[in-house]
Protein backbone atom coordinates (compact mmCIF):
# COMPACT_ATOMS: atom_id res chain seq x y z
CA UNK A 1 0.00 0.00 0.00
CA UNK A 2 1.08 3.46 -0.92
CA UNK A 3 1.70 6.24 1.49
CA UNK A 4 -0.74 9.17 0.98
CA UNK A 5 0.05 11.94 -1.54
CA UNK A 6 0.57 14.28 1.07
CA UNK A 7 4.40 15.96 1.39
CA UNK A 8 6.08 13.87 4.04
CA UNK A 9 5.18 10.88 2.18
CA UNK A 10 5.51 11.71 -1.73
CA UNK A 11 9.23 11.28 -1.40
CA UNK A 12 8.58 7.67 -0.25
CA UNK A 13 5.82 6.29 -2.25
CA UNK A 14 7.53 8.00 -5.49
CA UNK A 15 10.72 5.99 -4.11
CA UNK A 16 8.79 2.75 -4.33
CA UNK A 17 6.98 3.01 -7.76
CA UNK A 18 10.49 3.88 -9.40
CA UNK A 19 12.09 0.89 -8.16
CA UNK A 20 9.01 -1.38 -9.00
CA UNK A 21 9.09 0.51 -12.50
CA UNK A 22 12.75 -0.27 -12.40
CA UNK A 23 12.61 -3.99 -12.08
CA UNK A 24 9.38 -4.03 -14.58
CA UNK A 25 10.66 -2.55 -17.29
CA UNK A 26 14.30 -4.66 -17.04
CA UNK A 27 12.07 -7.49 -16.85
CA UNK A 28 9.90 -6.67 -19.48
CA UNK A 29 11.21 -3.86 -21.57
CA UNK A 30 9.34 -0.24 -21.91
CA UNK A 31 6.99 -0.94 -24.47
CA UNK A 32 5.56 -4.63 -22.72
CA UNK A 33 5.64 -3.04 -19.26
CA UNK A 34 2.46 -0.95 -18.09
CA UNK A 35 0.95 1.12 -15.47
CA UNK A 36 -0.58 -2.06 -14.03
CA UNK A 37 2.43 -4.31 -13.65
CA UNK A 38 4.83 -1.70 -12.00
CA UNK A 39 1.48 -1.22 -9.73
CA UNK A 40 0.49 -5.26 -8.98
CA UNK A 41 4.59 -4.88 -8.05
CA UNK A 42 3.97 -3.09 -4.88
CA UNK A 43 0.80 -4.57 -4.32
CA UNK A 44 -1.75 -0.91 -5.54
CA UNK A 45 -3.86 -0.01 -8.41
CA UNK A 46 -2.47 1.60 -11.47
CA UNK A 47 -4.50 4.41 -10.97
CA UNK A 48 -2.57 5.31 -7.48
CA UNK A 49 0.63 5.32 -9.77
CA UNK A 50 -0.96 7.95 -11.83
CA UNK A 51 -1.54 10.21 -8.61
CA UNK A 52 2.31 10.66 -8.57
CA UNK A 53 3.02 9.82 -12.39
CA UNK A 54 0.37 10.81 -15.57
CA UNK A 55 2.02 8.18 -17.50
CA UNK A 56 4.71 5.61 -18.35
CA UNK A 57 6.32 8.07 -20.48
CA UNK A 58 6.52 10.38 -17.23
CA UNK A 59 7.40 7.37 -14.96
CA UNK A 60 10.35 6.42 -17.59
CA UNK A 61 11.69 9.87 -17.51
CA UNK A 62 12.00 10.26 -13.77
CA UNK A 63 13.49 7.52 -13.69
CA UNK A 64 16.43 8.27 -16.07
CA UNK A 65 16.21 12.16 -14.02
CA UNK A 66 16.99 10.01 -11.06
CA UNK A 67 19.92 7.80 -12.14
CA UNK A 68 21.72 11.35 -13.47
CA UNK A 69 20.79 12.49 -9.32
CA UNK A 70 22.43 9.51 -7.91
CA UNK A 71 25.49 9.45 -10.32
CA UNK A 72 26.26 13.35 -9.53
CA UNK A 73 25.91 12.55 -5.96
CA UNK A 74 27.70 9.42 -6.07
CA UNK A 75 30.35 11.06 -7.92
CA UNK A 76 31.23 13.65 -5.92
CA UNK A 77 31.03 12.00 -2.26
CA UNK A 78 33.43 9.50 -3.29
CA UNK A 79 36.19 11.33 -4.77
CA UNK A 80 36.27 14.35 -2.08
CA UNK A 81 39.16 13.46 -0.51
CA UNK A 82 40.58 13.50 -3.52
CA UNK A 83 42.74 9.82 -3.06
CA UNK A 84 41.94 8.07 -6.72
CA UNK A 85 42.03 4.53 -4.87
CA UNK A 86 39.45 5.31 -1.66
CA UNK A 87 37.27 7.07 -4.29
CA UNK A 88 37.29 4.32 -6.45
CA UNK A 89 36.33 1.51 -3.62
CA UNK A 90 33.78 3.98 -2.22
CA UNK A 91 32.05 4.50 -5.84
CA UNK A 92 32.48 1.07 -6.99
CA UNK A 93 30.16 0.21 -3.47
CA UNK A 94 27.46 3.27 -4.24
CA UNK A 95 27.46 2.74 -8.02
CA UNK A 96 28.79 -0.01 -9.87
CA UNK A 97 27.79 -2.90 -7.64
CA UNK A 98 24.23 -1.65 -7.17
CA UNK A 99 24.19 -0.28 -11.36
CA UNK A 100 25.14 -4.40 -11.88
CA UNK A 101 22.03 -5.35 -10.26
CA UNK A 102 20.05 -2.78 -12.91
CA UNK A 103 22.29 -3.86 -16.20
CA UNK A 104 19.63 -5.60 -17.90
CA UNK A 105 17.38 -2.40 -17.36
CA UNK A 106 20.18 -0.72 -18.95
CA UNK A 107 20.91 -2.69 -21.78
CA UNK A 108 16.44 -2.92 -22.25
CA UNK A 109 16.90 0.61 -23.15
CA UNK A 110 19.76 0.34 -25.34
CA UNK A 111 17.94 -2.01 -27.51
CA UNK A 112 14.78 -0.85 -27.42
CA UNK A 113 15.92 2.90 -28.27
CA UNK A 114 16.54 1.29 -31.83
CA UNK A 115 13.51 0.75 -32.37
CA UNK A 116 11.49 2.97 -29.95
CA UNK A 117 11.65 6.95 -30.71
CA UNK A 118 10.35 7.75 -26.86
CA UNK A 119 12.26 5.95 -25.73
CA UNK A 120 15.27 6.55 -27.87
CA UNK A 121 14.70 10.25 -26.92
CA UNK A 122 14.92 9.71 -23.14
CA UNK A 123 18.09 7.40 -23.49
CA UNK A 124 19.39 10.18 -25.41
CA UNK A 125 18.60 12.91 -23.15
CA UNK A 126 19.77 10.58 -19.96
CA UNK A 127 23.26 9.96 -21.70
CA UNK A 128 23.60 14.05 -22.31
CA UNK A 129 22.82 14.56 -18.84
CA UNK A 130 25.74 11.88 -17.45
CA UNK A 131 27.73 13.18 -19.78
CA UNK A 132 27.53 16.51 -18.47
CA UNK A 133 27.58 15.59 -14.87
CA UNK A 134 31.56 13.96 -15.92
CA UNK A 135 32.28 16.64 -17.77
CA UNK A 136 31.87 18.82 -14.63
CA UNK A 137 33.41 16.81 -12.35
CA UNK A 138 36.62 16.46 -14.95
CA UNK A 139 36.30 19.87 -14.62
CA UNK A 140 36.83 19.84 -10.73
CA UNK A 141 39.57 17.46 -10.87
CA UNK A 142 41.11 19.41 -13.49
CA UNK A 143 41.53 22.69 -11.18
CA UNK A 144 42.46 20.25 -7.94
CA UNK A 145 45.06 19.32 -10.42
CA UNK A 146 44.42 15.73 -11.12
CA UNK A 147 43.49 15.98 -14.14
CA UNK A 148 46.08 18.20 -16.90
CA UNK A 149 44.15 20.99 -17.82
CA UNK A 150 44.78 20.75 -21.88
CA UNK A 151 42.57 17.58 -21.71
CA UNK A 152 39.13 18.57 -22.87
CA UNK A 153 36.56 17.40 -20.66
CA UNK A 154 34.00 15.77 -22.44
CA UNK A 155 36.60 13.71 -24.27
CA UNK A 156 37.92 12.67 -20.63
CA UNK A 157 34.11 12.32 -19.57
CA UNK A 158 33.59 9.69 -22.63
CA UNK A 159 36.77 7.51 -21.67
CA UNK A 160 35.40 7.13 -17.82
CA UNK A 161 32.12 6.56 -19.12
CA UNK A 162 32.97 3.83 -21.86
CA UNK A 163 35.51 2.38 -18.89
CA UNK A 164 32.43 1.98 -16.52
CA UNK A 165 29.58 0.47 -19.06
CA UNK A 166 32.55 -2.18 -19.76
CA UNK A 167 32.75 -2.77 -16.30
CA UNK A 168 29.26 -3.04 -16.10
CA UNK A 169 29.09 -5.23 -19.08
CA UNK A 170 31.65 -7.61 -17.48
CA UNK A 171 29.47 -8.47 -14.27
CA UNK A 172 26.68 -9.32 -16.45
CA UNK A 173 28.95 -11.53 -18.24
CA UNK A 174 29.79 -13.69 -15.29
CA UNK A 175 32.64 -11.83 -13.72
CA UNK A 176 32.65 -12.53 -10.00
CA UNK A 177 32.11 -9.09 -7.99
CA UNK A 178 35.81 -9.01 -6.45
CA UNK A 179 37.04 -9.66 -10.59
CA UNK A 180 34.84 -6.30 -10.97
CA UNK A 181 36.47 -4.40 -8.40
CA UNK A 182 39.87 -5.27 -9.19
CA UNK A 183 39.24 -3.87 -12.68
CA UNK A 184 37.48 -0.86 -11.67
CA UNK A 185 39.99 0.25 -9.17
CA UNK A 186 43.61 -0.68 -11.28
CA UNK A 187 41.71 0.56 -14.47
CA UNK A 188 40.72 4.16 -12.87
CA UNK A 189 44.35 4.23 -11.30
CA UNK A 190 45.68 3.60 -15.11
CA UNK A 191 43.21 6.07 -16.67
CA UNK A 192 43.70 9.06 -14.05
CA UNK A 193 47.25 8.02 -14.14
CA UNK A 194 47.34 8.83 -18.05
CA UNK A 195 45.83 11.91 -17.39
CA UNK A 196 47.72 13.65 -14.45
CA UNK A 197 49.85 17.08 -15.14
Amino acid sequence: MLPKVVPQYRNEAKGRILNAAAQVFAEKGYSRATMDDIGKRIGVSKGALYLYFKSKEKLFEELCRTAGRELEENLYSSFSEGDVEKGADAYFDKDVRVSADQVTLWLQIFTEAKSNRIVRKMQEQSHTVSLDILTGFVGELQKRGVVRKELAGVSVARVFSAFYEGVLISLLQGDAESTARKTWKEGLRFLVDGMRP
